[in-house]
């Protein structure tokens, strides 16, 4: 069951339009599946929430989109989609998040604000970063805001 699920999410089109079709076909399974309890208690808010806050902070980061082309045509950045020389994959990242440091700490973000743990402080920066450079080269970064955002407004609206 596993090898299906991973090898039919790998023949997802990335286009935006085709992931604004597939999430508009199955998200009332995802609804049903995820209930409003399970949507906190599993983290699954937290994350959303998350990606939300970092997409703005990056986009309203001067010249972001420069930074990720930058980094898009430096061939020895995330080649194989991350997989490689950890050293280089660990340049690529500080470079990215050097850029977006300043915005993505001024954000309320669980454990990110204020952290005391410095590791887990990057590594959540890296996770976020990364989330939303993948999206840029798969060009679908808005459709992706916009799905995450109406999960986040169908759970807010439960909350109520």
């Amino acid at each position: 069951m596993e090898y299906l699920t991973t090898n039919k999410f790998k023949t997802i089109s990335r286009d935006p339009n085709s992931l604004k079709n597939l999430f508009k076909e199955y998200k009332n399974i995802l609804f049903s599946i995820i209930t409003p309890d399970i949507y906190v208690s599993y983290g699954f808010s937290e994350h959303v929430n998350d990606l939300l806050l970092s997409y703005s902070a990056i986009k309203n980061t001067p010249n972001h989109e420069q930074v990720f082309s930058t980094l898009q045509n430096d061939k020895q950045c995330f080649e194989d989609g991350f997989e490689g020389n950890s050293v280089i994959i660990d340049r690529c990242m500080n470079r990215m998040n050097n850029v977006f440091m300043d915005k993505l700490e001024k954000l309320d973000i669980d454990k990110l604000k204020n952290s005391d743990d410095q590791y887990y402080h990057m590594k959540k920066i890296d996770r976020l970063t990364s989330f939303w450079y993948r999206r840029y080269t798969e060009n679908n970064s808005q459709a992706t805001f916009e799905i995450l955002l109406e999960i986040q407004q169908h759970y807010t609206k439960q909350d109520d």
